[in-house]
């Protein structure tokens, strides 16, 4: 009977564990009143859908009209799958 109260508890354990959520949104970290903070709530208020922008960093690039249209094929195609 011991045996059986232990494993239940094991297993509800177990499943406990498995079930904790951690829901980390790094903004929680900024001051309220910080220059960053209120940049970032102006951002979400002024574009709700753009989300955050990026950089890429690529090598060398031979500046030649091929090259160029492949560029901008491979950027119109990732516009396109969103």
């Amino acid at each position: 009977m011991i045996i059986l109260a232990s494993l239940a508890m094991f297993r509800a354990g177990i499943w406990g564990t498995y079930m904790i959520r951690v829901d980390y949104d790094p903004i929680h970290l900024v001051p309220k009143r910080s220059y960053l903070k209120q940049w970032i709530d102006k951002a979400d208020e002024e574009f709700p859908n753009d989300g955050w922008g990026v950089s890429i960093y690529t090598e060398a690039i031979p500046y030649t009209v091929e090259n160029f249209e492949k560029i901008d094929q491979a950027g119109t195609a990732k516009i396109n799958k969103q």
